[in-house]
């Protein structure tokens, strides 16, 4: 599930670094990055490795003032969960 986000990211901000252009890049994440849901192994793995991913982004893109963000939404259960 994040394969998409590390080849988006490095085409744009490899042509954001070769122009000089400054900017962001925004990672949707959740908070099932942060909590344990009973059958969404996955789905909270996946989003941990996100959050990861965009601090490693951070840190490794800041210095060419690309900065890399992530927005993580709330999980509501709904009456089925």
């Amino acid at each position: 599930n994040n394969k998409p986000v590390v080849s988006v990211s490095q085409c744009v901000v490899r042509k954001m670094i070769a122009d000089k252009k400054h900017g962001a890049i925004v990672n949707v994440s959740s908070q099932a990055s942060l909590v344990a849901l009973a059958d969404h192994a996955g789905y909270c793995a996946t989003k941990g490795a996100l959050d990861q991913l965009t601090r490693c982004m951070a840190l490794e893109f800041g210095p060419h003032q690309v900065k890399c963000r992530r927005w993580q939404n709330a999980t509501v259960p709904d009456r089925e969960t």
